[in-house]
C-alpha cells in the first residue's frame, strides 16, 4: 500500500505510466474496431462482449509479447522453418503445365 501514498515528482510519475496509458489506448481502439466490425456486418455488439474482452485483453497481449520474444529468439538462432507442419506438402500432387505458345497479335502491332 505504501506505493499509492508515495510521493514523486510529478514527471517521473507521468513517465511510469506511459505503458498503461498505452494499453488503455490499444483497448480502446481495440473494443471500438470490434463495435464498428459487428455494426458493418449487422450483428450485435453486447455488454458481456465487452466484459469478455476486458477479461481477455491484458493475457492476450501477454501471449502476444511473448510469440514476439520467441520468434525474434528464433530468427537470431536462424531457426525460420515452419514448425507445425510434418509433411512437406506430400499431400500436393505435381502435374506440369502445357508450354505457353506466344503469338503475335496484329491488333497490337502497330
Amino acid at each position: 500500500m505504501e506505493a499509492v501514498w508515495l510521493k514523486e515528482n510529478l514527471l517521473v510519475t507521468m513517465v511510469t505510466f506511459l505503458p498503461l496509458y498505452a494499453l488503455l489506448l490499444q483497448f480502446l481502439v481495440t473494443a471500438v474496431g470490434a463495435f464498428l466490425f459487428t455494426k458493418e456486418y449487422g450483428l450485435r455488439f453486447s455488454f458481456f462482449r465487452l466484459v469478455l474482452m476486458t477479461i481477455i485483453f491484458v493475457p492476450f497481449q501477454w501471449l502476444l509479447g511473448l510469440s514476439a520474444v520467441r520468434a525474434v529468439y528464433r530468427e537470431l538462432r536462424g531457426q525460420n522453418n515452419w514448425e507445425k507442419t510434418i509433411h512437406l506438402g506430400a499431400h500436393r500432387q505435381y502435374k506440369p503445365l502445357p508450354p505457353v505458345r506466344w503469338e503475335r497479335s496484329s491488333s497490337l502491332s502497330r
